[in-house]
């Protein structure tokens, strides 16, 4: 992959984690702490797991879900 699109698709990883955040700020208090960290951890595995299957050259959009995935982990523990 080029620079240019492998800094946009990193970019897209800062840019899921800060879209997460916002949201569980705005609607993080209506779901159970325990809760939100699995289905967190669900999601960034899942994530991680298309990144490296890569489908097709898709895989790159693992890299923001995995962002969204990790969002609440250090703000809830």
């Amino acid at each position: 992959m080029a620079d240019t699109p492998a800094g946009l698709w990193v970019a897209s990883y800062w840019a899921g984690l800060t879209l997460a955040r916002f949201a569980l700020g705005a609607m993080g208090d209506r779901v159970e702490r325990v809760v939100l960290l699995h289905v967190s951890c669900a999601l960034a595995l899942a994530a991680l797991g298309l990144l490296w299957w890569n489908p097709g050259g898709a895989g790159v959009i693992g890299l923001p879900l995995a962002g969204a995935g990790f969002a609440s982990v250090f703000p809830t523990l």
